[in-house]
């Protein structure tokens, strides 16, 4: 199975320091695929911006802040290997999702180009539901899954449901308001192409 794998056991402090970085940018940039986190994002942030400061003051040779600086590197990757750990429950070998937290992977996997825009996004709302729709989505065989989008009309942030069919039952949605819907083939290719947007009122 892919897994998520840490490469910085020959960094150096600077080069770990970016790639420490970037797996914070990355999960901040998809929060809403880890939303039970271990450690818990601000846990990872407060490290970070405790390491980034101690290695700046390390650098003037005071023994003192080289002490913290070493102690908050092996507590920060500490805290990385448990998050891997975590990501790889989550992912169950989705190299995609694996990509997403900005980690590296542990096999080679075939890469393709870019998902195409998915056409045909159809959205039913359940009659017998309140506040529940179906969405369903032409097949792309080299799909490993769909990113399924939805918010009420007016809100900003969108709301994110994965699935590893082409089609999936969205619940929770506020009865009487009008709400959108979008959606992206997710493959060993991060980019994201997502659908035209389909808006509905539910019931």
């Amino acid at each position: 199975m892919i897994k998520p794998v840490l490469k910085f056991k020959k960094m150096r402090e600077a080069n770990f320091l970016r790639y420490a970085n970037n797996v914070v940018a990355r999960m901040e940039e998809n929060v809403s695929l880890f939303p039970d986190c271990e450690p818990p994002l601000s846990v990872l942030k407060g490290t970070l911006h405790r390491l980034s400061r101690a290695m700046a003051e390390a650098q003037f040779r005071d023994m003192r802040c080289v002490a913290i600086k070493n102690q908050l590197l092996r507590i920060h990757k500490e805290q990385l290997y448990r998050l891997s750990l975590y990501i790889a429950q989550v992912a169950q070998g989705d190299p995609w999702i694996i990509l997403s937290a900005g980690f590296a992977t542990n096999k080679p996997y075939a890469t393709i180009g870019a998902a195409p825009k998915p056409h045909n996004l159809r959205v039913q709302v359940q009659m017998q539901r309140p506040g529940c729709v179906r969405c369903r989505v032409d097949v792309w065989k080299k799909a490993t899954g769909c990113r399924f989008e939805y918010r009420k009309v007016g809100d900003v942030l969108w709301n994110i449901l994965f699935t590893t069919k082409s089609s999936c039952e969205i619940s929770g949605l506020q009865s009487l308001e009008q709400h959108e819907f979008r959606v992206a083939y997710t493959s060993s290719n991060p980019t994201i192409t997502y659908s035209s947007v389909v808006s509905c009122y539910v019931v």
